[in-house]
Order: C-alpha cells, then sequence, then structure tokens
C-alpha cells in the first residue's frame, strides 16, 4: 500500500501460536479459534458494542474507520460542490 507505513517492533499478536501464548497489543479478528480473537476481543478492538455474533463482527469496518472514509470523501468531493453551487 502507498503511503502506510509500519514501524517494526510494535508488538505482537495476541494469543495461541505453535502452542505458546504470546501477548500484544493486537488481535487476529479473523477465522474462529487457534488462538484467534474472541468476541470480546474483537468488539474492543473495533469499538463495536452492538454485536455479538463472531462472523458479523469479524467483518464488520469499524466505526472510526468509517468516518475516516467518509471525512476523505467528503474533502475529495468539495472541491466539485463548490463549483456547482
Amino acid at each position: 500500500m502507498s503511503g502506510v507505513r509500519v514501524e517494526p517492533g510494535r508488538g505482537r499478536v495476541r494469543g495461541w501460536r505453535h502452542g505458546e501464548y504470546h501477548d500484544g497489543p493486537y488481535v487476529a479478528a479473523y477465522g474462529k479459534g487457534g488462538g484467534k480473537a474472541t468476541v470480546e476481543d474483537i468488539r474492543w478492538a473495533k469499538g463495536i458494542d452492538w454485536s455479538t455474533d463472531h462472523l458479523r463482527l469479524r467483518e464488520a469496518l469499524p466505526p472510526a474507520y468509517t468516518e475516516w472514509i467518509g471525512r476523505a470523501y467528503l474533502a475529495a468531493l468539495a472541491p466539485t460542490l463548490e463549483v456547482a453551487a
């Protein structure tokens, strides 16, 4: 991805990997079992408090990201709207 910078050493994904538990600031919000995030982990990580369905939570866009997309879209659209007004 262009413009995305990932800094090394920011932490591990929390959960079980190859029989060993690792603590970390991130959760694996995909799949089920095998050290993947629990419903509560995903709800906390995504800032979603209205769902308890594991599948739907895994596929849900976090509200903060949805807001970011909306603001970026409106910022890109604003010049067009100002010309048309």
